[in-house]
This record gives C-alpha cells, sequence and structure tokens, in this order.
C-alpha cells in the first residue's frame, strides 16, 4: 500500500532516504509501511488507535510504533534520541517541527507533510530553512499556499 501523498512526494522521499538512516515519523500510517523497508530503522508515534492496529500488524523487524494517546502531547511531541530523517505527519506539527529540528543527525533532513494547509500559514515561514518543495495550488493569486497535499522539507546544513 503507498502512503496517502501525491506521487511526487514518495519520489522525493524516496529519494532523500539511505539504507543506513534511523529515521522518525509523526503518525503512523502506509508513510510508516512504505518506507521503512527502505532504511536501518523507523520509528513513529501514533494517536489513532485505528492507524496504529493496521500499521502495528504489517510493521517490519525495523519498525518501532508507539501509540502515544492525544491528551499526552509532551509525550507524543518528545523525542529522546538523534535521527537522520523526520517525517511530520501528525498531531502538534507546529510542536514536533520544534523538536525535530533539534534532534536531526548531522545532514539531517526534516519533512512536513501537508505542509501548506491554511491552518499552517501563520506559523510555518517561521522555520527559515523549511523550502516548500511541492503541492496542490489552491489559489492562484497566492502561490505560496495550496490545499492540503504538499511538503516542506527542512535542511539542517542550512
Amino acid at each position: 500500500m503507498k502512503p496517502m501523498m501525491s506521487d511526487k512526494e514518495i519520489e522525493i522521499i524516496e529519494g532523500l532516504l539511505k539504507p543506513e538512516f534511523d529515521c522518525f515519523e509523526y503518525g503512523a500510517g502506509f508513510s510508516t509501511l512504505y518506507f521503512s523497508k527502505l532504511v536501518k530503522s523507523w520509528e513513529s508515534h501514533e494517536h489513532d488507535i485505528k492507524w496504529f492496529d493496521i500499521v502495528k500488524t504489517s510493521i517490519k523487524d525495523n519498525t518501532i510504533v508507539h501509540l502515544i494517546p492525544k491528551e499526552q502531547k509532551q509525550n507524543y511531541v518528545k523525542l529522546k534520541r538523534e535521527y537522520d530523517f523526520i517525517l511530520v505527519d501528525g498531531l502538534y506539527r507546529k510542536e514536533c517541527l520544534h523538536e525535530a529540528i533539534k534532534h536531526l543527525k548531522p545532514n539531517g533532513k526534516v519533512i512536513v507533510h501537508d505542509a501548506c494547509r491554511l491552518e499552517y500559514k501563520d506559523w510555518i515561514n517561521d522555520f527559515p530553512n523549511l523550502i516548500l518543495i511541492e503541492g496542490e495550488i489552491l489559489d492562484p493569486n497566492d502561490k505560496n499556499y495550496y490545499l492540503h497535499r504538499g511538503i516542506r522539507i527542512y535542511d539542517s546544513i542550512y
């Protein structure tokens, strides 16, 4: 099963991942199952029991998924080690992005999926190294914001 992303987004993420990478994902789903087969390790925080159960029954040996209730925001956001790649695709995206940036290995990258949602418009540009890579145009008069899909990438080398 492919992630719920455009083919271009999947292609971009596949291009960033390497077999030796330790990766983390906020929000488990089909992306967990799909991308984890490309790397050394994949860890994820998920709040929804339905998605947790779907993913948990199909994960590989290199994958760990933690069920963390929505009410435990601090535990959901908190990371305990560094990663080569972090995918932000779950709850509390602004807080998760702040945490993710602090837990990148040298030359690490963070992807924010659905980063062009209008509800993120007020804070997403506070991250100067978060570059729009792909998205669906919502308003032809405002080419910086998109309807739903789309990713922004934070590159730790800039």
